[in-house]
């Protein structure tokens, strides 16, 4: 496959709809020892894995704009403030 031409007049410009709805999302997170001290690096918990394709928020435009994803960002959003 070549590379993407992102230059401006590109015959095939970039799909930021795509960029923004992959099929997957997984969430990186913090990992602490025994003692709460924070270890280096981050980890994929199950629970913080997205299946965005089986929730029927990728590979269409404008999914930014259906209540669905709109409660799916505020659930991450939550996600992360309780981290």
């Amino acid at each position: 496959m070549p590379p993407l031409n992102l230059s401006p007049g590109a015959s095939q410009p970039l799909s930021f709809k795509t960029i923004i709805t992959p099929n997957r999302l997984w969430l990186l997170g913090h990992e602490y020892d025994a003692t709460g001290a924070l270890v280096p690096g981050a980890t994929i918990s199950p629970q913080h894995q997205y299946n965005l394709a089986e929730m029927g928020l990728a590979w269409h435009e404008n999914v930014e704009a259906e209540p669905e994803f709109g409660r799916f960002i505020e659930h991450i959003k939550n996600e992360i403030r309780g981290s």
